[in-house]
């Protein structure tokens, strides 16, 4: 993976050796300050601050978020979360700017022309002196004077009275003050500015020489001041090298256990991991790159597509973002519907990068970001981009069997979206808490690596559990279920029996794929004595003798539960009989008995006479010698359960549409 981050940013440095700072530069985040609803088809905007130190006055314009205005305005990010020297003149926090960002950069660059500047802004005002602080609170003493500059009613002495004399408070109240007067003055909205940039005097200090120093000294020559000659982790040269990987936003290695440091001193990890002062230079490009373009988000969890060079082909800049953009596409297109829609739309454009695909690897990187944290989820590693076409190509199979069995639904293209909609996995605080399953699962899919099938029925069951019995605001599947406690009884069952229906079809996929742990035989079922179209159903799902038994089990469940269910008891008493816990060999035979008596109550065994002949021919021939666990035998009663009805309102449709057309024609 890093030296897959370490090869995009040597090529990006290569075409632009003199533009490393506008390298680093990373887009603008609608998701940032809850925006991204909000945006939906408005525009962003950057404010440009400026003072006039002759005029002592203070204004406001803006100009609307391009391409390019991240690398225009040197947007790099603010400081770390857990640096407390803000210095970044262009921001999305415009409370750096009010009050630490000038006076931070002054304290270490105390002669050139900003720090004179500076002097000036004190001398005239148009900073406020809190006058000396606590510790903590020492970087917020200068706060701009905004009753001086005119931007609101209110002294300087109200907001500092307002707040109890707490600077940090103060600032916030000065920040809230100049929003108030952009909303009223400009007709700017809070969400609509995504980023704020300083200019004084006519000069944006983003563009002067020492800031462009500043910056380049924090990043990279400090880390190299001192001289500490030895061997280039990824370039293998000896050169002088660092340890400090403070400056990287991804985590390559472990720090906090001592056991991984050099020759088991706490902190020293220089003999593991060090690197020269190009390959961090490269290392930080490519990072910035890879966020900026090589980000998705799957499974609750976000991740980055990682490529990494087996044979070299030359790209140009444009076309480097351009070969991103196929790259990420592509893994879209197994990822959800709309990105396959959107990956075929566009698959002639990407036509000469379709050719290159046997020139680089891919990984997927699964991470969680908190703060100044970066905690690495799961590393799927090396996979080549034919294995994604594999995977959309027998998804498209499945879903063209489907369509044939239950009719069109784009449900039934099994996504990894769609896949992580089986996986029962528990949400708190809108989080994914027990995320190793289905990353695991991922992992399996992508490696090509046999899945346990036992594993599967679990997940399984425990969705048919969460659907059931309406386990709302717990788990993935139901947690985006509006009102899920208004849902009726139809409307859970609906649910249930779409989702054992795409079980199977995971299961059909898997095997196809030849993924699954376990095999097992397939009844024969020219032999059945069933309708062509059960018969299909029963061999395109590759069922044996045993879980046939149990399909037509469920089948004949739903028969008695469509029987049961009016508008004046909208519930299905019958399915109460199944036991989640697990269907033993006893408990069949107690079904088979209630069932029948519930056909012949509800007048149903003249229509499924040969259906339930058919299920207790093949329950006696096999009952003695069962091989399915009692989990397997409820995942396939409910299978049956659920074709049965999804069968029957694809008939109700089909009628219904045919009357539709006989009024029509006449």
């Amino acid at each position: 993976m890093i030296e897959g981050i370490r090869e995009i940013g040597e090529k990006i440095l290569s075409k632009e050796p003199d533009k490393f700072l506008e390298s680093l530069s990373q887009d603008v985040n609608p998701e940032k300050q809850g925006r991204k609803q909000y945006l939906q088809g408005r525009k962003q905007y950057l404010v440009i601050i400026e003072f006039d130190t002759e005029k002592e006055t203070i204004s406001f314009d803006f100009e609307e978020i391009k391409e390019d205005t991240s690398r225009k305005y040197l947007w790099l990010g603010n400081a770390s979360a857990s640096n407390d020297t803000q210095d970044r003149f262009t921001t999305d926090n415009l409370e750096y700017l009010v009050s630490q960002t000038l006076p931070n950069f002054v304290r270490v660059n105390s002669k050139g022309e900003v720090a004179a500047q500076f002097k000036i802004l004190r001398e005239r005002k148009i900073y406020y002196d809190l006058s000396p602080q606590r510790r903590q609170e020492e970087r917020y003493r200068y706060v701009w004077n905004i009753e001086k500059l005119g931007v609101t009613s209110k002294t300087m002495s109200q907001i500092i009275e307002g707040e109890k004399g707490k600077a940090k408070g103060i600032v916030k109240s000065v920040a809230k003050e100049i929003l108030e007067y952009l909303k009223k003055e400009k007709n700017l909205n809070k969400k609509d500015i995504a980023l704020f940039t300083l200019k004084i005097d006519g000069k944006l200090l983003v563009g002067s020489l020492e800031y462009r120093e500043y910056l380049i000294g924090t990043l990279i020559n400090e880390l190299f001041s001192e001289k500490n000659v030895g061997i280039c982790y990824l370039c293998q040269e000896k050169k002088n090298i660092t340890e400090n990987m403070t400056k990287l936003k991804f985590k390559y290695y472990i720090t906090d256990k001592i056991g991984f440091s050099s020759g088991l001193q706490k902190k020293k990890f220089i003999n593991n991991f060090s690197l020269c002062e190009s390959c961090y230079k490269s290392l930080l490009v490519g990072e910035s790159f890879v966020r900026n373009n090589l980000s998705s988000y799957l499974a609750g969890t976000n991740l980055y597509i990682i490529p990494k060079f087996i044979f070299d082909f030359s790209l140009s800049t444009k076309k480097l973002k351009e070969w991103t953009e196929y790259i990420k596409m592509s893994f879209n297109s197994v990822a959800n519907f709309e990105g396959l829609e959107r990956f075929q739309s566009k698959l002639e454009e990407y036509s000469e990068f379709e050719e290159e695909r046997n020139s680089f690897i891919l990984n997927f990187l699964f991470y969680k970001k908190m703060q100044s944290e970066f905690r690495v989820l799961k590393l799927i590693k090396d996979i080549p981009p034919s294995r994604l076409d594999v995977l959309r190509g027998i998804a498209g199979e499945v879903f063209k069997i489907a369509e044939n069995l239950f009719g069109e639904n784009k449900r039934w293209f099994l996504t990894l979206g769609e896949m992580y909609c089986l996986f029962p996995v528990r949400i708190s605080r809108r989080n994914v808490v027990d995320y190793k399953k289905i990353l695991d699962f991922y992992d399996s899919l992508f490696s090509a690596r046999s899945i346990s099938y036992r594993f599967l029925i679990e997940q399984f069951i425990e969705l048919a559990q969460v659907y059931r019995f309406k386990k709302t605001k717990t788990y993935n599947v139901t947690e985006r279920i509006e009102k899920a406690e208004d849902l009726s009884e139809k409307e859970w069952d609906k649910r249930l029996i779409y989702a054992i229906l795409e079980a199977n079809l995971l299961l059909l996929y898997l095997r196809r794929l030849d993924l699954l742990q376990r095999g097992g035989g397939i009844v024969d079922v020219e032999k059945l004595n069933l309708k062509t179209e059960m018969k299909k159903y029963i061999e395109e799902m590759g069922y044996s003798e045993q879980k046939s038994v149990l399909f037509l089990l469920g089948y004949l469940i739903g028969e008695v539960g469509n029987a049961q269910y009016t508008s004046q008891n909208p519930t299905k008493p019958i399915l109460n009989k199944i036991t989640y816990q697990g269907v033993t060999k006893e408990k069949l035979k107690q079904l088979t008995n209630e069932i029948f008596e519930k056909l012949k109550q509800y007048k149903l065994l003249v229509f499924n006479e040969c259906i339930f002949a058919e299920y207790k021919r093949l329950l006696d021939a096999n009952i003695d010698n069962w091989q399915l666990s009692p989990q397997e035998n409820v995942f396939y009663i409910l299978s049956g359960y659920a074709y049965n009805v999804m069968k029957k309102s694809k008939e109700n449709k089909d009628q219904k549409e045919d009357r539709n057309e006989e009024v029509n024609d006449g």
